[in-house]
């Protein structure tokens, strides 16, 4: 089965308390929720196309069963105040 491929940039979070409070470079909180996010459910990757200070491009993937992996993925990013849009 082939998996669901999407390509996101991670950015701080303008109205977060978590963004707020963060010293860490808002690429750098991104990936802790992406780790997070990843080690939810086999089946998840990501994969590093751009990391700049203030924000991370990457591609996720997941498999079409992982129903949960959207939600996860917006939960992880929450905690870490970062945002996520998906680049075309």
């Amino acid at each position: 089965m082939d998996k669901i491929k999407v390509k996101y940039r991670f950015t701080r979070a303008n109205n977060s308390v978590a963004a707020f409070l963060s010293s860490n470079r808002a690429s750098t909180d991104a990936l802790t929720a992406l780790l997070r996010w990843k080690a939810g459910s086999s089946g998840r990757d990501f994969v590093r196309l751009v990391d700049e200070d203030d924000y991370i491009d990457v591609e996720v993937t997941c498999d079409p069963a992982d129903k949960a992996a959207g939600a996860q993925l917006e939960m992880e990013s929450d905690k870490v105040g970062v945002e996520r849009n998906v680049l075309t």
